[in-house]
């Protein structure tokens, strides 16, 4: 355990002080592997969809 409250940035890699104000994941807790070969679902970095049901955007504050 350390006592610095800050994080490595994984956008910039850049290590910053405070505490992050916002988390990241590759994928919705949703999504499965399985539907990589659906062609109604897509995971892109900003986007993603499942089965053509279920829509999901990744917004990046600044």
């Amino acid at each position: 355990m350390t006592n610095d409250p800050g994080f490595t940035c994984s956008c910039c890699g850049a290590h910053h002080d405070e505490l992050p104000m916002n988390y990241s994941a590759t994928a919705p807790y949703v999504w499965d592997p399985s539907f990589a070969d659906d062609a109604d679902s897509t995971l892109a970095s900003d986007q993603c969809v499942i089965k053509a049901q279920h829509y999901f955007v990744k917004v990046t504050p600044r």
